[in-house]
This record gives C-alpha cells, sequence and structure tokens, in this order.
C-alpha cells in the first residue's frame, strides 16, 4: 500500500471546503482518515469501489480474505450516515451489499471517449476468424480456457493476447500453446497502447473476454465503440450484448467459447458491430454519464442540507 504523507496533511482541508467528497478506492491509505473526516464534518461522501469489492467477494477463498473482511467492517463503522457506494453493473451492487449490507448505492457505468473509425474495414481475411483478448494477464482472466477454445475450433481462428501480467501465469500460458500444438495460431503481442491498441482493434474481427469475473470489463466498451463485436464470459456484467445484437454471453468454459466462437464465424460481423458502436453512441456518451454523477452529488448534497450550492442542471 503506499503513503502520500503530503496528501494527508491536506486531507482535512481539503474536506472541510468540500461540498460532497468523492472517494476511490476501498484498500487504500486514505479511505479511512477520509471516512473519518467526513463524519467529523457532516460531509456526504459518494464512494467508488472500483470493482475492489467485487473481487474480494468473488476470490474471497484467495489470500487475505480475513484481513480486508476487518478492513471492510472497520470502514463500513466509520462511514457518514450520508454516503452512497457507487458500482458500475448490478453486479458489482450486489457484491458491494454483500459485503457492506444497508450501503445505499447508485449504478453508473464508466463512459468512453467515442473514437472516430473509418468508414469501412476489411472482415476475415483469406477466411480466418481475428480474434483477440486486450487486457490484464491474470488467471482471473482465464485465457487459458480461450486458448483451449481456439485449439478445437472449426474455422480457422487466429487469436492475438495483448497484455502483460504475472510471469509465471504468462509461461504457463506459453507452455499450454505448445502443448495444445497451436503455436500458429496464438500470438502474445504484448501490452499495447494508444496508436498500437487502435490499430489492434483495427485488425480484429471479435474481441473475446473470458474472465471469471469482471467488475464492468472496459475493453468491452472500447471494442464495441470501434465497431468490434465481443463475447464475453458470464462472470461479466454484459448479458445486454445478445439484448444489443452485438456479441456473445455465455459460460467461459473452453466448449462454451469454443461455440460460441465458431458461431462468431457465421455471423454479419460488421452489422453486429455496427449494432454495439450505436449502444455505445446511445448510453455511454460522457454527457449522459456526467449527468448522472452530478444529479449523485445533488441528492447527497441535499441530505447534507446543502442543496443551495449546487445548481440543477436538469433544466
Amino acid at each position: 500500500m503506499s503513503v502520500s504523507i503530503e496528501l494527508l496533511g491536506r486531507l482535512r482541508e481539503m474536506i472541510k471546503w468540500s461540498t460532497v467528497v468523492h472517494l476511490t478506492g476501498v484498500y487504500s491509505f486514505t479511505t479511512m482518515p477520509t471516512l473519518i473526516l467526513c463524519r467529523l464534518y457532516g460531509k456526504p461522501v459518494l464512494w467508488s469501489g472500483r470493482g475492489a469489492l467485487k473481487a474480494a467477494h468473488d476470490w474471497q477463498g484467495f489470500g487475505k480474505g480475513r484481513a480486508k473482511g476487518l478492513w471492510e467492517a472497520v470502514c463500513n463503522a466509520l462511514r457518514p450516515v450520508n454516503t452512497m457506494a457507487h458500482v458500475t453493473s448490478e453486479a458489482e451492487n450486489n457484491a458491494t451489499l454483500a459485503r457492506m449490507p444497508g450501503l445505499a448505492t447508485v449504478v453508473i457505468p464508466n463512459g468512453i471517449d467515442m473514437p472516430a473509425i473509418k468508414p469501412s474495414r476489411g472482415w476475415k481475411p483469406d477466411g480466418v476468424l481475428r480474434a483477440s483478448f486486450v487486457g490484464r494477464i491474470d488467471r482471473i482472466k482465464a485465457i487459458e480456457n480461450l486458448i483451449k477454445a481456439v485449439s478445437v475450433c472449426t474455422p480457422k481462428v487466429e487469436l492475438k493476447v495483448y497484455g502483460t501480467g504475472d510471469a509465471h501465469y504468462v509461461r504457463s500460458l506459453r507452455r499450454l500453446v505448445e502443448e495444445l500444438k497451436v503455436t500458429d495460431s496464438v500470438f502474445f503481442c504484448g501490452h499495447v497502447n494508444d496508436e498500437d491498441k487502435e490499430a489492434a482493434f483495427r485488425t480484429t474481427d471479435v474481441c473475446i473476454v473470458p474472465s471469471h469475473s469482471e467488475n464492468f470489463s472496459m475493453v468491452v466498451v472500447e471494442a464495441l465503440s470501434r465497431g468490434v463485436p465481443v463475447i464475453v464470459s458470464t462472470g461479466a456484467p454484459w448479458a445486454s450484448v445478445e439484448i444489443e445484437r452485438c456479441g456473445l454471453w455465455v459460460d467461459n468454459s473452453p466448449d462454451s467459447l469454443a461455440r460460441a466462437i465458431n458461431r462468431m464465424d457465421t455471423v454479419d460481423l460488421q452489422e453486429m458491430g455496427e449494432r454495439g458502436r450505436a449502444w455505445m453512441e446511445r448510453s455511454f456518451d460522457w454527457d449522459s454519464i456526467s449527468r448522472s454523477f452530478y444529479r449523485c452529488y445533488r441528492e447527497l448534497a441535499k441530505s447534507g442540507n446543502l442543496n443551495d450550492q449546487i445548481e440543477d442542471v436538469d433544466n
């Protein structure tokens, strides 16, 4: 846990000045001091856990469970009465309430700056379905299940894994690729940012998220906003990709992922991608997201009898 003495020294002054305090993070050195000071000065709090409580809930049997449980209990006891938890999905909402019963919550998804995309692109060059994984390489991501799925897919599939992470896990994935004899189909491309990331999406037919658990999974928004269809595991809160007809929401077993990839080889990927981009423009643009946050700030300010300090932006 990193510590900033300078930030800690300014915290009291900043909280006294604030109308509403937006706290981000759970297992951070500033969490308890912020909650204590907000309670002392009667300041309302919007608390964004950013998936920490969901990860602790989903993986509570894997280390540090007792320490985190104690930390959460102390934070829950210290928080002001007028505290609201910001969550990005119903799954995170349920996990948050399981870890901190009685806490008020509000669901506001992450937003995205809609990227400009070229009017046309090629799909499945030479009949090869190009799949990608983009993200942190960690055991919770279940990338081994995706590699196993690719090894049994009926169509020719090329999988590119973009990201870095636990070195031991990466080595195990590379060994698996060799054992399954898919070295000509699975490629590890390392971390990508900016232009390289844009290029990765431009040369992808389907972006796959095979995770055991995800709080939100920003890569789904990134892919869909660029017109790339997705396959997302049921461990992520994206059942709506099937409602919007821009992707598949499936179990993350190798067989299930393989069936989903095979199905993607038979659909109109361009139409699917266009529906996904339209959905992102409609529901995930920053203007809509920022208004949702502002409404929360206003309601919290009212709970602290400070409503006349905030203007109504709904008019």
